[in-house]
Formats: C-alpha cells, structure tokens, sequence
C-alpha cells in the first residue's frame, strides 16, 4: 500500500504553488491513497527537520519546491527505498526541464498518480548528493549576489542581474583537476559538473547530459577576455557554447577539484568549499 510523503516549501518561487499542492491532495484523496503533508518555511528546514521521517515506512516522497527543495529531500532520503516524485513550483525548475521536458503542474500530477518508475544517477559530492548541476567561480558568485536582489525583483530577474554582475566582478582562478585518470591545470572563470542540461532557470550549459547513465559532465571556461567571456555566456542559453575554443567539455565518472578560497553551489545554494571530490554514487528512483 502506498504511503506518501508530501514536502511543500512554502517559500519556492513565487509562493503560489499552494493550488498544485492543494489538486495533489486532491487527487490522492480521490485515489484513497494515504499521504502526510508537512510544510517547510525554508529548504535549510527541510534539511534539519525531516531526518526523523526516515524511520517512518513511506513508500513515496513528493517534493513541491524548486531544485533547493529537490536537493534537499534527497539529500536526507537517498538511502530509503523510497520513490521521488516532483511538483515544480520554484523558480528555476531545471532538473524538470532534463527529467521531464514541458510538463504542467497537472501532467506531473497524474505521473505521480500511475507510478511508473525510472532511475535517475546520484552524485556524490563531498560529504552531499546532487542530482542536477553543481558549480563555481562565476556561477556560485551569482549565488552570493543573487540575495540582495531577490528582496528587490521576481527571481529570474533577479538571477540575470546577479549573473551579469558575477560576470563583471569574478577574476579567474587557478585550479588543479583530475577527471578520472587526467589531470588538468587552468586558469577558469566557471567550473560546472552537470547531470542535468540546465541551470540558472533554462540554460543549456550541458546538452549531451543524460541523467541515468552513469556519468556526468564537467564544463570549465578558460581565462578570457570580456568580450568573448560575454559571448559564451550569450550562448549558453541554446546550449551552443561547447565549440568555443575556451570551453572544455568531459564526460567523467569522478572529478576532483582543487582550488584556493573558492566556494561551491549545488542546485541554486552555496554548500562549501573547495577542495571537492566527485563521484557517481549509484541510481535513485524517480517517478516517471
């Protein structure tokens, strides 16, 4: 018998998800499909709060947020037999956008409803898990700017505007990488892992991604000039970057970063700081 749990952020994107959440319920009802809704002020609550679920026998896990919220949950559900399923209703959604296509809040509503299961890969990162893309150097610098200007503007907005000044501001830095066997030194503006092809709410930084193959991606961005740096990124939204001779674009098992003072982020939220090591961890099941 199916038992699920329902974690809605209630602080994801524009803190209208509560009607998708409210048809979830719904429809559960509808099916007697028994189900506990706990609701989350932050994704750090989600983190220090819901541990103590694990000893309860769910059979399901159904995440309403963004990629914070997704990465979240899994990162205290990953060792639970339990099967993920996701009503975006964040900002960005881009794990959705990979796993998913365009789907409506609806669509993955009844997804959820029928079951059917897929494996999705988990990376491990350090001590954590991700399922979708961690960076650094400009990217995790958008992360720090990016507060400010969501007290100001919608989030979307508010990540361009962080992204460009992280463009403005970030002075690139040296770093020592081994992926796999090789080993790399450079000078790089932004380091991306990706198992998904998007971040940042829609950019394609990894379009030969694939989420159940039992590998990732690694993209880095050489030192620059501005105005070439500005072209890459002009691109990154098609996904037609990876000609640019300043891009380096490898598919890896494991990763090893090193790098001075320079922090990272995983799906939209800072989460330490280098040296890392990366490594595909084992398959998760997701709803289909």
């Amino acid at each position: 018998m199916r038992k699920i749990l329902i974690i809605y952020n209630k602080t994801a994107g524009n803190q209208t998800g509560i009607e998708s959440v409210k048809k979830f319920i719904k429809r559960l009802e509808d099916e007697n499909i028994e189900y506990t809704l706990e609701k989350s002020n932050s994704i750090d609550e989600i983190k220090y709060a819901y541990p103590n679920k694990k000893n309860v026998d769910y059979t399901d896990v159904v995440m309403c947020g963004g990629d914070g919220t997704i990465n979240k949950t899994v990162n205290v559900f990953h060792d639970r037999d339990v099967v993920f399923g996701v009503i975006p209703i964040g900002s960005g959604n881009d794990f959705i956008k990979t796993a998913y296509g365009k789907t409506e809040n609806e669509d993955m509503i009844e997804k959820i409803i029928k079951r059917e299961v897929q494996e999705i890969d988990l990376i491990k990162a350090n001590d954590m898990y991700f399922i979708n893309a961690l960076g650094m150097g400009i990217d995790s610098q958008t992360m720090m700017y990016q507060p400010y200007f969501n007290k100001h503007l919608n989030p979307k907005t508010a990540y361009r505007i962080a992204a460009f000044l992280a463009l403005l501001t970030y002075r690139p830095k040296t770093a020592k990488i081994y992926i796999d066997d090789e080993l790399l030194n450079l000078k790089t503006h932004i380091i991306i892992v990706a198992n998904g092809k998007y971040i940042g709410g829609g950019m394609k930084i990894s379009p030969e991604s694939e989420m159940c193959d039992g590998k990732f991606e690694i993209m880095m961005l050489k030192k620059t000039d501005f105005f070439s740096l500005i072209n890459v990124f002009m691109k990154l939204f098609k996904g037609k970057h990876l000609d640019n001779k300043n891009v380096i674009y490898k598919s890896a098992k494991s990763v090893s970063i090193s790098m001075d003072n320079q922090c990272f982020q995983a799906e939209g939220d800072l989460s330490g700081w280098t040296p890392l090591k990366i490594s595909y961890d084992k398959k998760i099941k997701f709803i289909k």
